[in-house]
This record gives C-alpha cells, structure tokens and sequence, in this order.
C-alpha cells in the first residue's frame, strides 16, 4: 500500500475536525504525572527550566538538517537510509517527545510516553489504519511513532503536523506540559519555519518497516556530542569549498 502526497498532507483541510476528536483507531487516553515519578532526560517536569534542552534539541535539528541539504546537493539524489537521515530521524522524535504528559499505563509500568497518541489525533484515519495494519515491525506505539515520523518526513509533512498542533492550545495542553519544547511558541516557530524549507531543497526515501523502529533515541546529551562533530565536519567542508573558489 502507498501513501499518496494528498493523503498525508490532507491533515490542512480536516485539521480542526482531527484535533478536535480521538481517532476511531487510537483512542489512547492521558493523566497529568504522577507526584514522586522520576521524569526521563527526554522529559522535564512542569517545574524546571527547559530553555537548555529546548535550544539543544532545536540545534540538533538543525545542523543535520543542513547536513542532509549538503549531501542532497552535492549528490543530487534522493536522500535515502543514511546515518545522517537516521539521526535526523531521531532528533525530530526527540523533539516531539519532550514534555509528553505521562498516562495512566507509564506511571503503572514506569515506562515514557510515546508521541503515537498524539500522532492519531493529528492524522488522517488512513494514515494511522496503514501504520497499524501494514507495518511488520510497528508492534509497539514508540516503533508505530517512529514510522510515523519517518512517513512524514518521505512526503514533506512534518511542517503541517507541527502547525496542526500549535493552532490547537487545548490538544498542547492535553498532551504536553508548560515546558515541552511544541509549548514554546518562539521554539516551535522556528522549527516550523526550518522543516517548511525541506520540501523545497531535498526529497526522501527512507524505508519506514524495518528492525529500527524499536531502537529508542540517543540522549539529547549523547545527541549534541554527535552534533557537535557533524558541526564541526559541515565547517570544514565550507572552508574547502572557499578554498576551491579562490583557486578558481
């Protein structure tokens, strides 16, 4: 089965309607923390400062963003399944999983919550339905919002997703706590503007069943170290290229 461009970008019509009301095929519901629960590295509790976290998880997108542009251009292919698309992968889930709301069933099992059941309030049915159904290795809702993400990222989606949910307070707020990275506006603002800028530069082709799905992401500590290197290539690589121009 494939997933046209028009159905996974058609969340702009509906997007009021899919927001407004739990999926038919994903009616997971959440509870605000638990008091006492330890809060993973991934998610800081309503009381303390994200401002760190936020401007790091922001700049690890960014950077092998304009990694994945460079090889894009210097290849002029279709980006597919390299390690570089593959962190970038787990930068946007990273992201997106900041400042989840822990339910009922993570407080049980002391387990982190998922980005799946916020990915069904904001898709179309189909979506959800195809993630569920077709996919091998989509068993659990972290792999099933990892296809998801890797879907999004194949058909230039992820700036409609991240407008869908900063046009709707009361779908944050339900999910989300006051120091999730999508609560910030200016945060999300930016990195909305950024992934509006993929569709127009670089096409993907990642393959979105396979083991991967269930590997959890780095740590945005662990994320930074490897960013900091593809920062440090990416300079290198213009300094040459200002090399090359002036010998030319």
């Amino acid at each position: 089965m494939v997933i046209s461009s028009a159905g996974l970008r058609g969340i702009a019509a509906g997007q009021q309607q899919a927001a407004g009301s739990t999926s038919p095929v994903c009616d997971r519901k959440t509870s605000r923390h638990p008091p006492g629960l330890p809060m993973h590295r991934f998610f800081a509790s309503e009381e303390e400062d994200t401002t760190a976290e936020k401007a790091a998880l922001y700049r690890n997108v960014a950077t092998l963003l304009k990694s994945l542009q460079l090889e894009s251009t210097a290849n002029q292919v279709t980006l597919r399944n390299s390690e570089t698309l593959s962190r970038f992968c787990q930068a946007i889930e990273s992201v997106l999983r900041h400042g989840l709301v822990r339910n009922a069933t993570n407080a049980l099992f002391n387990s982190e919550p998922s980005f799946w059941p916020v990915a069904c309030r904001i898709s179309r049915k189909e979506v959800i339905q195809y993630i569920k159904s077709k996919l091998q290795h989509a068993k659990s809702d972290h792999a099933r919002a990892r296809a998801w993400i890797r879907l999004a990222v194949n058909e230039h989606s992820l700036e409609s997703y991240v407008s869908v949910l900063r046009q709707d307070p009361e779908l944050q707020r339900e999910f989300y706590q006051r120091g999730a990275f999508l609560m910030d506006d200016e945060m999300s603002d930016t990195l909305q503007r950024l992934l509006a800028g993929m569709s127009f530069t670089m096409a993907f082709d990642i393959t979105v069943d396979d083991k991967s799905l269930e590997y959890e992401p780095t740590p945005v500590a662990q994320q930074s170290v490897h960013i900091a290197q593809y920062d440090q290539a990416l300079q290198q690589a213009e300094k040459d290229k200002e090399k090359e121009k002036e010998k030319d």
